[in-house]
């Protein structure tokens, strides 16, 4: 969010409509890391480091999704 929404910059934190932003961030990063943990790790003890990596690729497939969404729209809205 300080990069994304805020351009570097910690005031994005004043504004509400960034914070509903944020949540919907939060949510997807969390629902992927959640579902990748009960896939991937099924019929496993629990330990830290599943854990972790699930955050890890939690994080990354929400950016693949940012990513795919991003290749997918209308270039000329990205045109100055």
């Amino acid at each position: 969010m300080w990069m994304d929404e805020g351009y570097y910059d910690f005031r994005w934190m004043s504004d509400g409509w960034n914070w509903v932003i944020y949540f919907v961030y939060t949510s997807l990063i969390t629902a992927f890391s959640i579902a990748f943990h009960r896939v991937a790790f099924r019929n496993s003890k629990r330990s830290g480091m599943k854990i972790g990596a699930s955050v890890f690729f939690g994080f990354v497939l929400m950016a693949g999704l940012l990513l795919l969404l991003y290749m997918n729209s209308n270039w000329k809205v990205y045109q100055d």
